[in-house]
C-alpha cells in the first residue's frame, strides 16, 4: 500500500530563502515534526556552489555581480550550478531508515540510481534516450541534462535533483568556472558544451511545469507513495525565516574564509574533483582542509575524517582513512592525495 507524502510547491524563488526551506524541512523531519515531503521548486537566476567549494574558484563573481546573479553556498556537496526559471529542482525529504527498508536498499548512494531512473523514464516520454553517468548525472549523448546531490542529517535525509528544460546557456557558461580537470576525459572544454536542454532535443515547445509533473509521477511510482499537496505550516515558516536571517542571507555563509596551506594536491576521482590542502611540519600533517565539486554520501563522516587527519603522521593518516566509513573510491582518492602531498613536501 502506497504511503501518503506531502507535495510542497511553495513557489519561493529567492535562492537564499529557498535553502532556508530546505534545511528547515531536513531538521523538522529528523525531529518528527514534519511529514515526508517531495518539494518542487524553481528559482530566480542564481548560482549554487557546493558545500566544499571556494566561490572565488568555482564562479565568475565579477560577471555575477554585474548581472545581479546572486551566489549562494548550499549545504550539500557537488559542483556549482547555474539555475534560472528554465530549470527546476526537486527535493525528497524523508526518514532514512524507513524508506531504505521499504525499498530494500542499504547504501545512500543507491538513491542516485533509483532517482536517476525516474529522470530517464521522464525523458523517455519525450522520446529522448538517456543514461546514468558517473554517480549522480543523467546524460543524453554524453551531455548532462540532470544532476543530483544529497545530505544525511541524523535520522533524516534529503535527495535533490536539477533538471535542465530551457536554461540560459550563455549565463550558465559565463557564471561557472569549473576546474580544468573537470573536462580532462571529455570531448568538450566548456560548461555550455557539456550540457543540453530538453528543449534542444524535441521538436515542440515544452513547459517546465509539464516536465515537473511527469517527473513527480515517476518518483511517486518508484517510491510507492501518494502525494497530497500541503503548504508549509506556521511553525515551519517561522523556522525558515530564522534560518534565512541568521544563516543563508549572510555573506559569511557563502564566502567562508579560505585558509592558505603549505601543500595542495588535487585529483579527479569517481565523484568529481577533490583538492586537499595541509600544512606539513617535518613528518607531521598539520591543519587539513578539503574542497572541490565531488559527491560524497557520508558528508558527516568526511568532515570527521578531515578533522582527524590534523596533527597526524603519514602512516596514521592512511590508517584513519582506511578505517573510516567512507566509500571505497573516496578512500582511495584521499590516500593517493595524502601520499602525493607528503612526497611533494619531501
Amino acid at each position: 500500500m502506497a504511503e501518503d507524502w506531502r507535495l510542497l510547491e511553495d513557489d519561493i524563488r529567492e535562492p537564499k530563502k529557498h535553502f532556508a526551506v530546505e534545511e528547515t524541512l531536513l531538521r523538522s523531519i529528523d525531529e518528527d515534526k514534519s511529514p515526508d515531503t517531495l518539494r518542487l521548486r524553481r528559482v530566480e537566476p542564481s548560482v549554487f556552489i557546493g558545500i566544499y567549494q571556494d566561490p572565488n574558484e568555482a564562479v565568475d563573481l565579477k560577471y555575477c555581480d554585474e548581472n545581479d546573479i546572486p551566489v549562494i553556498r548550499r549545504p550539500n556537496p557537488g559542483g556549482a550550478v547555474y539555475q534560472d526559471e528554465g530549470t527546476f529542482c526537486y527535493s525528497l525529504f524523508f526518514r532514512k531508515k524507513k524508506l531504505f527498508s521499504k525499498l530494500a536498499i542499504e547504501e545512500a548512494s543507491d538513491l542516485y540510481r533509483l532517482l536517476g531512473d525516474a529522470v530517464i523514464k521522464t525523458l523517455d516520454e519525450f522520446d529522448v534516450d538517456a543514461e546514468i553517468s558517473g554517480i549522480n548525472d543523467v546524460v543524453v549523448n554524453g551531455k548532462k541534462i540532470y544532476g543530483s546531490a544529497q545530505i544525511e542529517w541524523y535520522s533524516s535525509m534529503v535527495h535533490s535533483g536539477t533538471f535542465l528544460v530551457d536554461v540560459d546557456k550563455n549565463d550558465l557558461d559565463r557564471t561557472l568556472t569549473p576546474n580544468k580537470m573537470k573536462f580532462e576525459d571529455k570531448d568538450v572544454n566548456s560548461v555550455k558544451n557539456r550540457v543540453v536542454n530538453l528543449s534542444e532535443l524535441i521538436d515542440h515547445p515544452v513547459r517546465v511545469e509539464e516536465v515537473m509533473e511527469i517527473l513527480a509521477d515517476h518518483i511517486s511510482s518508484i517510491l510507492e507513495i501518494d502525494l497530497k499537496e500541503v503548504e508549509l505550516s506556521d511553525r515551519e515558516k517561522e523556522e525558515v525565516e530564522e534560518l534565512y536571517q541568521n544563516k543563508y542571507s549572510l555573506e559569511s555563509w557563502t564566502y567562508q574564509e579560505q585558509q592558505s596551506r603549505s601543500a595542495t594536491v588535487s585529483t579527479k576521482g569517481k565523484g568529481g574533483v577533490i583538492v586537499l590542502s595541509a600544512d606539513i611540519e617535518g613528518e607531521v600533517i598539520k591543519e587539513v582542509s578539503i574542497k572541490g565539486d565531488f559527491i560524497v554520501s557520508e558528508q558527516d563522516e568526511l568532515d570527521r575524517v578531515i578533522d582527524a587527519l590534523s596533527d597526524t603522521s603519514y602512516t596514521s593518516s592512511l590508517h584513519i582513512i582506511d578505517n573510516s566509513a567512507l566509500e571505497e573510491h573516496l578512500k582511495r582518492d584521499l590516500k593517493k592525495l595524502v601520499e602525493r602531498m607528503v612526497k611533494r613536501h619531501d
